[in-house]
């Protein structure tokens, strides 16, 4: 079983792929995207993390959508989380406004879930998994986001439209940050470090006797 970080998709919305230049022609062939991307990369056992503003005034109802996608899904609810009913809870494992975790993936490690970024949080090495601010960061909040390696966007525009694992959703992370200086380009801006330690583990396949660059939190 694998945990699975996924925010801000906005099934339906067609605002949202204009207002944050999503590479889709059409509202329909965005939703399609989503899900085929979903069900891709996570399997029944795996549990998606949906860090809120999951759909929003979409012509296909969220329910339908929630039973076309594989694995269980816990929903940290989001300020356009009001399709939540009763149906549509049937096809989630849970719901919270604010939800900490251990990932096995981190050797322990704590999360805090929530949609909102979040200024601290509990735990001294915890880590801060959220949506909300998509790819951008309002000028007022930019130096704070983007400084913050512990802070970890798992927005569907920064994550290549995929649900993503822990490793991946901190290098997508640290790679989008060091762009960002107070919401600008910044190439000379000094180097975010992971806030995970690097550790070599074998590689899927055990014949070819590589190794891959992986991350724990020893």
């Amino acid at each position: 079983m694998s945990i699975f970080y996924f925010a801000d998709p906005h099934f339906g919305h067609e605002a949202i792929r204009r207002i944050c230049h999503r590479p889709f022609a059409s509202v329909e062939e965005m939703d399609e995207a989503l899900i085929r991307n979903w069900n891709e990369w996570v399997t029944d056992r795996d549990t998606v993390y949906i860090l809120g503003d999951f759909w929003y005034k979409g012509k296909t109802p969220a329910v339908e959508i929630l039973r076309q996608l594989k694995g269980q899904k816990f929903l940290i609810r989001g300020n356009h989380d009001e399709w939540l009913d009763e149906e549509a809870a049937r096809y989630l494992i849970g719901q919270a406004d604010l939800h900490h975790i251990v990932d096995p993936a981190c050797g322990g490690h704590e999360i805090w879930l929530c949609h909102y970024p979040l200024v601290t949080w509990p735990g001294k090495r915890s880590l801060m998994v959220h949506g909300h601010v998509h790819d951008y960061y309002p000028l007022r909040y930019s130096s704070f986001l983007s400084n913050e390696a512990c802070l970890l966007n798992a927005g569907v525009e920064i994550n290549g439209y995929v649900p993503v694992q822990l490793e991946e959703l901190v290098e997508n992370n640290l790679e989008n940050k060091s762009k960002l200086s107070y919401g600008a380009l910044n190439p000379n801006r000094p180097k975010l470090r992971s806030p995970l330690s690097p550790r070599t583990f074998p590689s899927m396949s055990a014949e070819n006797g590589k190794k891959r660059e992986k991350f724990s939190c020893e």
